[in-house]
């Protein structure tokens, strides 16, 4: 008897299934032909952000470069180098490079 209900049950949930798939292809698309259309239109108010603008000193430092200071140093070695003679020339050329 619990056989013949099973298969009763089986049944009757098969039996009730199938109009959901009377008349149903593979998905896909269906298309139909426009006969009307009505635009709606609806005003909607945003909240704007104010702008403010002003203007302002900004530091910036200009890049650093190394190449002026290394040709000071040479030209003042060289300028340095052509005074005195034996240490004081070795001193000149020195404070040349340095200055």
């Amino acid at each position: 008897m619990k056989s013949l209900n099973k298969v009763l049950l089986t049944a009757s949930l098969a039996l009730t299934c199938l109009p959901a798939w009377a008349g149903h292809k593979e998905p896909g698309y269906d298309y139909a032909k426009v006969v009307s259309a009505t635009p709606v239109y609806e005003t909607v108010r945003y909240p704007v952000d104010e702008q403010v603008c002003w203007e302002e000193q900004v530091w910036r430092p200009e890049p650093h470069s190394v190449a002026p200071t290394v040709l000071g140093a040479i030209v003042g070695g060289f300028v340095g180098h052509q005074f005195g003679g034996g240490h004081g020339k070795t001193a000149l050329t020195v404070a040349g490079v340095v200055i």
